[in-house]
């Protein structure tokens, strides 16, 4: 299984475990954003999240 495939599993069996708590849903779908601006911002900028929103957004 690979990485990436991992970590959607894991993310699947909090949504699962948590489906009733709105905050968590909430926090989940913020780390998922955060781990998609560290991979498409350069890993070293400090402020990923404003740096995918000025990508994506403008």
């Amino acid at each position: 299984m690979t990485q990436n495939a991992t970590f959607q599993t894991r993310v699947l069996r909090a949504r699962e475990t948590y489906a009733e708590s709105d905050l968590v849903n909430q926090m989940i779908d913020f780390i998922l954003v955060e781990k998609v601006a560290a991979i498409v911002c350069h890993p070293h900028h400090r402020r990923g999240f404003d740096c995918l929103r000025r990508r994506l957004w403008g």
